[in-house]
């Protein structure tokens, strides 16, 4: 009983789902010297990915299923490094399957 002299506690169940995270890098450097050189999103809580690259005209240069892919700067067994200052490669739609659905 509080100061009124009415009950003042509650009882309910919650319940908390994990909250999932993607990071995916703005850059990466494909030059062989052990630092960064794989584009690889990072991520928390994700059951599953997929993860599509495109260059700036549509072109797909990589895509991959699952959370341990990442990409090491080839196309058709080339190197695209450097990549011309005109080029931007864009990450296409990501789908994740996080613990509680799938979102986009």
């Amino acid at each position: 009983m509080n100061s009124y002299g009415c009950r003042d506690t509650i009882q309910k169940t919650i319940e908390v789902r994990p909250h999932s995270t993607l990071f995916a890098p703005n850059c990466f450097t494909p030059n062989g010297d052990g630092k960064n050189d794989d584009f690889r999103p990072y991520f928390t809580q994700m059951k599953d990915i997929q993860v599509w690259i495109f260059d700036r005209w549509g072109l797909l240069l990589t895509s991959w299923e699952g959370l341990q892919g990442s990409w090491d700067g080839y196309y058709q067994g080339k190197s695209v490094n450097p990549i011309p200052m005109s080029t931007r490669l864009k990450v296409g739609v990501l789908m994740v399957n996080t613990p509680s659905g799938l979102d986009t």
